[in-house]
């Protein structure tokens, strides 16, 4: 089997959103392939902004030195911050830490990551989401809906500003 999985927050024991080490990543990476996952998006979930910059940074180190890592996760999916923090919307998102989207503040996220953010999650009835979701698909990033309460209006702005998925 040849599959893509666009959402993976962890697999094989290992949780991308915490401390993960080479051998953990390979680890994980392998046991992915033997149930025939070919790729991912490796998921990162609302956090602070520190503590995402430093996870990309560490993820993209590891990829820089494993091929076999880098083979198998070919980017990363932004899940938050730009969710509804209204509950039963928000799911295991802390709601403190949901913001407006920021397109500077995704560009200090993308360097993080060495451009290797290739999908966003947000919630288009946010502050700015048909403006950000433009900019990010002008850049080659695609966007998904998710984690959110937006009504039809939202939504099909959203889509005309040209998100395609839905989370």
């Amino acid at each position: 089997r040849d599959l893509f999985d666009l959402q993976v927050n962890g697999f094989g024991g290992v949780d991308f959103q915490g401390p993960v080490s080479r051998e953990d990543m390979r680890r994980a990476c392998e046991r992915l392939r033997e149930c025939g996952m070919r790729s991912i998006l490796a998921t990162f979930i609302t956090c602070t902004p520190d503590a995402l910059r430093d996870k990309l940074r560490r993820f993209t180190a590891i990829l820089d030195q494993d091929e076999y890592v880098r083979e198998t996760i070919v980017g990363y999916h932004l899940e938050g911050p730009w969710l509804s923090a209204e509950p039963g919307y928000r799911g295991a998102h802390p709601a403190d830490l949901m913001t407006d989207p920021d397109w500077a503040e995704f560009q200090r996220y993308q360097d993080a990551a060495g451009g290797s953010i290739r999908l966003v999650t947000l919630a288009p009835e946010r502050d700015g989401s048909a403006e950000f979701i433009a900019s990010a698909v002008q850049s080659g990033v695609r966007i998904s809906l998710g984690h959110t309460n937006a009504d039809e209006a939202q939504i099909d702005r959203a889509i005309e500003a040209g998100a395609t998925l839905c989370t």
